[in-house]
């Protein structure tokens, strides 16, 4: 009996840690590494408007100057897709080195992808 619920622990942890390398944080953090590496295809991979270099471009050069640093996450709520149907969104918010906030969209089309990125004031403009 012990095996039985030794083994049944270790699989339902296992199923846990599975899924926890794909929740909305980890998605925006590792967009933020990608762009700060200029690393164009786990960009293209993790969000749906990188879609060229030229994108990919762009979003480096705004992150390599931001600095993002802390990682706040909303809560899902249900929201359209792009075609419409029915899906989960949530957004998770990023705060730069100097305070300044940046806001990643996601929704899961399954799995969790950045639709969009808003950025109150850029970092590298003065």
């Amino acid at each position: 009996m012990k095996k039985i619920w030794l083994f049944g622990f270790a699989l339902f942890s296992m199923f846990i840690f599975a899924g926890c390398g794909n929740s909305p944080e980890d998605v925006a953090k590792n967009f933020v590494k990608a762009a700060e590496k200029s690393d164009v295809e786990t960009m293209k991979s993790l969000s749906t408007f990188v879609k060229n270099d030229t994108d990919a471009a762009f979003a480096t050069k705004m992150f390599k100057s931001a600095g993002v640093k802390r990682f706040l996450v909303g809560e899902e709520k249900a929201v359209k897709g792009e075609n419409g149907e029915a899906t989960v969104g949530c957004r998770v918010t990023g705060y730069t080195k100097n305070a300044k906030k940046i806001v990643f969209e996601l929704k899961r089309i399954p799995d969790w992808k950045i639709t969009n990125i808003t950025m109150p004031k850029s970092p590298f403009s003065k």
